[in-house]
């Protein structure tokens, strides 16, 4: 397992909303960037493929929007 999905996998436990990361595979040799998406288990994909940076802002923001809602 890489770093940068360790990291986000922490960073989505933190929230306690059973969010799981996944690397997205790519075929394209060219491609030189990790792509990563959020997903709910039985919810689907709650998140667009975005890069280990955008990802963490994701996250963010979903974790600041939980925190928001239950006040």
């Amino acid at each position: 397992m890489n770093t940068e999905l360790t990291a986000l996998q922490n960073m989505a436990d933190a929230s306690e909303l059973s969010i799981v990361i996944h690397e997205k595979i790519s075929n394209d040799k060219r491609v030189k960037v990790k792509k990563y998406f959020a997903h709910i288990e039985g919810k689907g994909t709650i998140s667009p493929v975005l890069d280990y940076t955008n990802l963490n802002y994701f996250l963010l923001g979903m974790f600041n929007a939980k925190k928001i809602l239950a006040k």
